[in-house]
């Protein structure tokens, strides 16, 4: 499924909206697209409603169809809802290449620096927005798809950072550490700010008003929660 434009960091709404759906995907889209019009229909309406409050009708009318064209292609509700969060995801892990991230960087800490922003990037492309906050809403419901969501995405996230974190201490660059529970940490760290970053209007009280400078000071936070090791100097011994 193609992605919609990147989100307005200076938007205080994280969900996928009509506009951008219309920019995103173009009309009309060709007739071999149906269900990629489908499932990013869906995500505008799920996005803006909730899992609930939508119907196959509404998402048949966003992606300009009838409900029957619909259903031929997916039988329910729930299995668009499970498909739009499955490509979801797995596009933006498509889009992602966090084993890369360490290679090009020169060391562990600028590793946890590049990958802190790469992370909050992803996060605030408006339908993953979307998507994480519908996991988590609709969780009772589908909880294979908290799970798929934890698998494919949060442990793949923990798992590069494991092997940063490794690196660094074998290579001296960082103390020795829990490396699960620090990669843990910084991910758990890194999600609550993406939820901030993405509603400036409520949580601007927590970062504070310029933005950069809470990204700064956060990633060098984690950085050093890591014990950098100092580099050596002449005369030490």
């Amino acid at each position: 499924m193609r992605a919609p434009p990147a989100h307005d960091e200076n938007s205080d709404t994280s969900f996928v909206t009509d506009s951008q759906f219309v920019h995103a995907f173009g009309s009309p889209l060709p007739d071999d697209e149906p269900t990629d019009l489908i499932l990013a229909a869906a995500l505008v309406a799920f996005g803006e409603n909730g899992y609930a409050d939508t119907t196959i009708a509404d998402i048949a009318r966003r992606a300009g169809m009838s409900t029957s064209t619909v259903l031929r292609y997916f039988p329910s509700k729930d299995d668009i809802f499970r498909e739009v969060v499955r490509s979801t995801l797995l596009g933006s892990l498509s889009t992602r290449d966090d084993a890369s991230v360490q290679a090009q960087e020169p060391s562990a800490a600028d590793a946890v620096r590049a990958l802190a922003r790469r992370y909050w990037t992803t996060m605030e492309r408006p339908e993953m927005a979307a998507i994480v906050r519908l996991i988590i809403g609709e969780l009772p419901r589908f909880p294979e798809l908290a799970v798929f969501h934890a698998t494919e995405a949060l442990e793949r996230f923990v798992r590069t950072l494991e092997r940063i974190i490794h690196g660094g201490i074998a290579r001296g660059e960082l103390r020795p550490v829990d490396v699960r529970a620090a990669a843990r940490t910084i991910l758990a760290t890194l999600a609550a700010h993406a939820l901030w970053f993405a509603y400036p209007g409520i949580y601007a009280g927590l970062t504070g008003a310029d933005r950069e400078r809470a990204v700064f000071t956060t990633i060098e936070t984690l950085v050093q929660t890591l014990g950098p090791v100092p580099p050596a100097t002449p005369g030490d011994s």
